[in-house]
């Protein structure tokens, strides 16, 4: 059987890889890149995580390791950091903010969410 960077390779030819370790998924994983704003552009073959995903989780990882006990505020819900927190932290506050063109300096609460497991 072929290794996870050769079978990736063949899915995705012309594109360059790079095996490393995902803490978002917390696997050996391959990084794809889709385009040259790596950014946006550079993810993870199994949960798609871009970059500052991988930065955000590796930081709390180091910095608060016991980040699962913690009440964690989360201002944009989204993606594979928001399903890692709600599958691991006991309390997460959600935050959704709206901006007006005319408003852009002025944030508005439009809803405040709570969950807990």
């Amino acid at each position: 059987m072929e290794n996870l960077t050769d079978m990736i390779a063949n899915l995705a030819p012309g594109r360059k890889t790079n095996p490393g370790y995902c803490p978002v998924c917390e696997r050996n994983t391959v990084f794809i890149e889709y385009g040259e704003w790596l950014r946006d552009h550079y993810r993870c073959y199994h949960c798609n995580s871009l970059p500052r995903h991988r930065a955000f989780i590796s930081a709390l990882n180091q910095f608060f390791p016991e980040w699962p006990d913690l009440v964690l505020h989360e201002s944009s819900p989204s993606g594979p950091v928001y399903d890692l927190l709600k599958k691991n932290v006991n309390h997460i506050q959600l935050l959704i903010i709206i901006r007006t063109p005319r408003q852009a300096n002025i944030k508005t609460v439009l809803e405040v969410k709570t969950w807990k497991k």
